[in-house]
């Protein structure tokens, strides 16, 4: 490949640049759960669409969030928290990294499967949130393991459940959101490969097989791991299926959140 031509672009008008680019596996994108999962359903003004104007290649990593909470909550299951915001909704305050973001999108997902009712405070950053919530100014907090984690160590901050499907490598004593009892709470932040539509599928295939092949390295788990993430297991085939369900998924919970960006 002629590695002039290859840009790797990110963010929406990177997304909205690769969906307009000849299709010819020069201009991939490196997508990820907002530029093709959640950004169309969140902002009025998109100029792409998620599913239809790519192709998924390959998924690169994901990484899920850590439920954690003040010790003096009290709270050390998901079960308590849900209960009190079904008992007394808006009580309890649930920070997040700003709105729109997968802490926020996680918050979302659990009033919207369980009934409960939280007041979001959106932060500049889930770090300004994570330090409010070890001073105890607000209750609970989605967070990514990797920022959470010393914190959890250090017992300045409880953790409930992660929101993968398995547990994850640094927190193994953590429960999934489904070993709690609330498998609906299934979310993950996400990165991988796509291309225009239309690009040919033996060009889509060589770029998969190639991802593949980088992904199942010894040195890339042991990368992502330190990051406190995960490869996707991905290639073409199944990661296709994924972003489309991915897509649908958040729609509908932003819809029913109502949940709006400019």
């Amino acid at each position: 490949m002629d590695r002039r031509r290859f840009a790797m672009l990110a963010g929406a008008l990177g997304a909205e640049s690769v969906a307009r680019a000849a299709p010819d596996g020069y201009t991939p994108l490196i997508g990820t759960q907002g530029t093709q999962g959640t950004n169309s359903a969140l902002y009025k003004n998109i100029r792409y669409d998620p599913v239809k104007d790519f192709v998924a290649v390959h998924g690169l990593l994901g990484n899920a969030n850590v439920l954690v909470v003040n010790p003096a909550t009290q709270w050390r299951d998901v079960k308590a928290l849900v209960e009190r915001g079904r008992a007394e909704p808006g009580k309890i305050s649930f920070g997040s990294g700003g709105s729109g973001t997968a802490g926020h999108l996680c918050l979302e997902l659990l009033q919207t499967t369980t009934g409960a009712r939280f007041t979001h405070i959106p932060y500049k950053s889930t770090s300004a949130a994570l330090v409010d919530l070890m001073a105890g100014n607000i209750e609970a907090l989605f967070d990514f393991a990797i920022t959470s984690g010393p914190h959890i160590k250090s017992g300045k901050v409880v953790p409930l459940a992660v929101t993968s499907a398995k547990r994850l490598a640094p927190l193994p004593e953590v429960p999934t959101m489904a070993e709690a009892g609330f498998g609906a709470v299934d979310a993950l932040s996400w990165g991988g490969v796509f291309v225009p539509a239309r690009t040919p599928p033996a060009i889509v295939k060589r770029l998969s097989d190639a991802l593949d092949a980088v992904m199942k390295t010894p040195e890339v788990k042991a990368t992502l791991d330190a990051a406190g993430s995960f490869p996707m297991d991905m290639p073409h085939e199944t990661f296709q299926p994924f972003v489309a369900r991915e897509a649908d998924k958040w729609a509908e919970v932003i819809r029913r959140s109502g949940a709006k960006l400019e």
